[in-house]
Formats: C-alpha cells, structure tokens, sequence
C-alpha cells in the first residue's frame, strides 16, 4: 500500500556449488518487510575431464589394416553436475586402415560444460612374408656333375597375400655331390622381407657298372695244360666315368681244361662297389695232326716205278696223342691208290689222311712212227713233217718230254731209231727204216700272164701258161684259177691277181701269184696336134674304149692331173677355142659316150706341148692315161 521502500539487489551467486540459495528483503514505506530465500541453486563452471590413451601403434592383420581397442575415460569434477555424455570416434574396436588415423573424444556434463581431446592410431605392416620350402631333399647323382634337382617354394603376406619366392640356387640347377643349402626369400609391398632354407643333398650310392664278355666264353686248349685266353673287362661309373675293372683269374691266364668262373670288380671314387662273374670254358675239341711220309719222293711227274712204303706221325696241341696208325706198302700199279692211317688223342678226338700214290712198274709198248702233227706216218711214203715215234702207256700214260727228238732231215729212205718214257720213267727203244720226208715246197713259173703286164680291154684271149716243178717227192698238183690253155680276165678294167697252187707228193703246197692291170684304150676326139689360143679354151674330148676301139657307156668319173709341158713345140694354124666358162674336169655326156673338157690354161702358161694325165676312179688300179694339146700366145 504504502509502496516498496526498499528490495534487495539481485544477488550473483560465481562460486560453484550444489545447493546454493539466495535470500532477498523487501520493505515497504510503512516499513513493512519480508524476506524469500530461494535455494537448491546448482553451479558447476568446470568442464569434464578426460583421459586419453597416447599414440597407439598396431600391427596390420589384413590388406584393411587391424582392429585396434582402446581404453578411455570421462568424469565431472567432484561436486559437479554430473557428465552428460562421453565419446571418440573411430570407436574402440574398429578397423584402422594402415596408416596414422586421428580418433577424436569428446565428453560434457549436466551444466553443459564439454572437453575434447584426441589421439592417434598408427596401423603398420612390418610382419614379413611366410617363406614355404620342402623338407630337405637327397638326390642320387647322375653324372660327375651332381644331379640336377627341382623344387617348388611359395610366400604369403598378411597383408599382401601371395608374393614371389625367390631361391638359390634355383629350382632345376644341377647340385654338386655334397649338401648345398637352399635359401629361399620374399619381400612384401612394404618391403618386410622373410626367409626360410632347406638342404639338397646330393649322393653317390650308385655303384660302377662291370661289362664282362658273354658267360661261357670259350676257348680251344692249346696244350695239356689247358690254354692263355685273353679277354676285357671294363667298368663305368655314371659320376667317375671309366673305372678300373680287376679281375680274376686275370687276362692272359692259362686257363685248365673244363668251366672256370672269372669274377670281376669295381670300385668308384666314393667306394660303391659291385662284382660280374662269367665263365671261361676251355675245350679239346681240334683233332690231332697227322702226316703221312713216303719212303721217298716221286718223280717230277708224280710217279713211282717201285713199291713205297708210307709211315704216320701225328701230333696234338691239346690232349696229347694216344694211338697213330702203322706203315703202309703200296706195291701194285696204279694211279691215286690211297696210304691211310689214322691218329687219335687222349680226348677221343680223331683224324685221318690219305696219301695218294701213283705206281707203275710196267714199260710203254706199241710204238709206232707219227708225223709232227700227230697223224700216222707209214713207211715208205713222203710227207712233209718231221718224223717221231708216239707210245701208249696203261698206267701212268707217256712223258711226252721224254721222247727222243724227230727225224727232221730231208730225204728217202732214210732210218731213225726212237725212244719214249712212261710218267713213272720206264722206257722202249725202236728203230725205224723206209723214211721219207720232203719239206721243200714246189715251185711256179708264170709264163701268161706276165707279172706287172697292161692288157687292153677286152684283149684276144690270152692263153694262160704256166709250170709246177718239185724236186724231190714230185708234183702231185698244178692248178691255176684258169686251166692250161685257158683265157685270162680281161673283161673289165682294174688290177687282177692270178694264183697257181702247187702241190707235191709230199703234201708240201705253193701259192704263187702274178698281178697284171687291164686298161681302158683312150680313142682320141680332138686332134692333139691343133695349136689353141691359150686365150681360149682347150676343147679336150675323149672316149674310154676297149682294144676294138669300142666306146665304154660306164660313165665313170675321170680324175684329171694338172697338165704338165712336155716341149716348147707350138707350131701349126693357130685355133681358137670356146670361150665360156670353162670346166673344172671332164663332163661326161652319155648320148655320145664321151668325156670334154674346155680347159683354160693360164695366162702365164708357156708356149708349147702339155700333157694331162687322167686316171678313171672306178677300176682302182691307179693306171694313168694321157693326151696332148698345144697352146700359144695370139
């Protein structure tokens, strides 16, 4: 009513505290006054705490990163209002990619008072691949080299997965005798590196290979004692090569009659060993030699003429000899008759030889006389030959080098006494008379045709004459190629030959032959004595006749010479002759059955008489023919 005189100021409570109160007064004009108190004020100014991990570290799980927990905490100071709500994010317990991830907390109490704060969150890859590698491994050795060897080794990454393995040395390297560790590595896209190793052991356990010859070698005893065989032996080692190969008995041994097992051996660099057997077999199975001995020798023909005794001996390369055969005598004729005997060794082995002896005690007989070609002779009659005697033998046949030499002197009546062998060296002695023998051949004298003679053709019949003379058989035979009396060829042109054969008693023949030529007669158709214009030509014209002056219509070919002078003569009426192109030779012309030929001398031809020969090509006698001309100057 009476209005406020008085209100307490607004009172600020700063401290913090629960639970505060504030009291005011008012009073009013009349003096009236009261009092409020307001309580249960809570103040809080102070924001929460907040406790924080520091820098986390983590170790990546997977290519995402790792699941990393953390620990943190929130609170209100004492006294103050209390927290409200507290976080961080990433949360505790998610995946952190690798790397450094920045987590952010934050918390606020009741009065809304808030802290923040943060950490960080490494994740890293520092784990290296896990390296798989096979257990060890032993390899048999296949050469001096070792043994190549291949193997398979792999690597996975936490992070990456499956990476490269690399080894050394590298799967498929040929590994030496001994053992070699293999180290195996990989390396992650973060360049962690991990490794692992295994061993390859390489050994020799394989023993050398022994070549022997083929079981059961056999060999032939060269003596009582058995025989020397020699044989190889060798061994090969598939890491040393050719090793030595000891055998025993050894190569070159004397071997013993029966099987004796050789056993060979052989060691390597790294001590395997191994044997080979094989059999050495010597036998007896040659037979013994045996040679069978005459009591001599035969005669260079291979003849005995008396009885021969032959005797056996024999030897033995092997068993020794146990029995041989006894002499044998051969006393009756005969060729090949056949000495045998036998010889045997101790083993049963046996051989037998035969020698093959000729005997003949028996003289030739039938002598008789032969000329020298082997046909008879009789007594009393001629021949021609020189005169032997010829034998016969039953046995061992006549040694044809034995005869006595032939009668070879020419003559009548004449004796020889004749002596022959056998092949065995028996001989006969006879004596011969009544021998006659003439080696002179006859001889022939040619009266027509005479030797070298030229005949015209068709000449009269030419009575061939001739005479066969012998002096000391007498002519038996005088024939000619025409008889006595007979004519001669003179039918064509050309060289002829005329033979006589003589003959005398004794068989004894002469051949004898004259040759003659049968010409053409060359009828003239120009007179030679004309004297021509050497300007000019030589009107050459001819026949080819025969002794009637016939001319011959052979038309064979005329072969001309070079016309040669004869004198300086070249008197007369000078001529002049054809002036065309003149001939190279004679032309014949068979209407008229002549030869012409326009010869054009030289300009530089002498005055004078020329001859031309000619010759004609068919009769091949080579008979020149000629004719004349005269040339001179104008």
């Amino acid at each position: 009513l009476s209005g406020i005189a008085s209100c307490t100021s607004p009172i600020t409570l700063s401290a913090a505290g629960a639970a505060q109160s504030a009291t005011g007064t008012a009073t009013d004009k009349a003096g009236n006054s009261t009092s409020t108190t307001v309580s249960g004020i809570n103040i809080d100014k102070t924001a929460p705490t907040l406790t924080l991990p520091g820098p986390i570290t983590a170790e990546a799980s997977s290519l995402s990163g790792a699941v990393v927990s953390y620990a943190r905490s929130a609170a209100d100071n004492a006294g103050g209002s209390g927290l409200a709500s507290s976080a961080c994010s990433p949360a505790s317990g998610s995946t952190f990619a690798l790397g450094t991830t920045t987590v952010s907390c934050s918390a606020a109490d009741l009065a809304g008072n808030s802290r923040s704060g943060s950490f960080t969150v490494t994740v890293q890859d520092t784990t290296p691949p896990v390296v798989s590698v096979p257990a060890n491994i032993t390899k048999e050795a296949t050469g001096p080299g070792g043994a190549a060897a291949s193997y398979s080794a792999s690597a996975a990454d936490i992070v990456d997965g499956a990476v490269a393995a690399s080894c050394s040395p590298a799967s498929g390297t040929t590994f030496p005798i001994a053992t070699t560790t293999v180290t195996c590595s990989a390396t992650d896209a973060h360049g962690n590196t991990g490794s692992a190793s295994f061993t390859v052991t390489v050994q020799d356990t394989t023993p050398p290979a022994i070549s022997v010859p083929a079981n059961n070698l056999v060999a032939e005893a060269t003596g009582p004692t058995g025989a020397a065989v020699s044989y190889s032996a060798s061994a090969a080692d598939i890491v040393d090569g050719a090793v030595a190969a000891s055998c025993s008995p050894a190569s070159g041994s004397i071997f013993p009659l029966g099987a004796t097992t050789v056993t060979c051996s052989a060691t390597d660099a790294h001590g395997n060993s191994s044997t080979k057997t094989f059999t050495v077999t010597v036998v007896d199975t040659t037979a013994p030699a045996i040679t069978a001995t005459p009591d001599r020798s035969p005669n260079a023909n291979g003849w005995y003429k008396a009885s021969v005794t032959v005797t056996f001996s024999c030897t033995d390369t092997g068993s020794g000899v146990a029995s041989v055969s006894p002499a044998v005598t051969i006393s009756a004729d005969g060729a090949a008759q056949a000495a045998t005997g036998t010889c045997t060794d101790k083993v049963g082995n046996s051989a037998t030889t035969s020698l093959s002896v000729n005997v003949d005690k028996t003289a030739p007989t039938g002598m008789s006389l032969v000329n020298a070609d082997g046909t008879p002779y009789t007594s009393g009659t001629w021949t021609h030959q020189s005169v032997g005697v010829t034998c016969s033998d039953a046995t061992s046949g006549i040694d044809a080098s034995a005869y006595s030499p032939a009668l070879t002197s020419q003559g009548a009546n004449q004796s020889y006494t004749g002596t022959c062998a056998d092949r065995a060296g028996n001989s006969m002695t006879r004596t011969f008379t009544g021998i006659n023998i003439d080696k002179t051949s006859p001889t022939v004298s040619f009266q027509q045709p005479i030797d070298g003679a030229v005949y015209p053709l068709h000449q009269s019949p030419i009575s061939a004459s001739y005479t066969c003379s012998d002096s000391l058989s007498g002519v038996a035979g005088c024939v000619g190629d025409v008889r006595l009396g007979g004519a001669i060829d003179t039918t064509s042109v050309g060289a002829k030959t005329f033979t006589v054969t003589a003959t005398d008693v004794a068989g004894n023949v002469t051949r004898s032959s004259v040759t003659y030529v049968v010409k053409y007669q060359i009828c003239v158709l120009f007179t030679q004595t004309a004297v021509w214009d050497k300007s000019t030509d030589v009107p050459i014209k001819i026949q080819l006749c025969d002794v009637a002056n016939v001319a011959q219509t052979s038309g064979a070919a005329i072969q001309a010479d070079a016309p040669v002078q004869i004198s300086t003569t070249a008197t007369g009426t000078l001529q002049a002759g054809p002036t065309t192109t003149p001939d190279g030779g004679f032309v014949y012309d068979a209407a008229s059955a002549s030869y012409h030929y326009n010869l054009r001398m030289p300009a530089t031809a002498a005055d004078g008489t020329y001859r031309l020969y000619f010759r004609t090509a068919a009769d091949g006698s080579g008979v020149k023919y000629s004719v004349d001309f005269r040339i001179r100057a104008k």
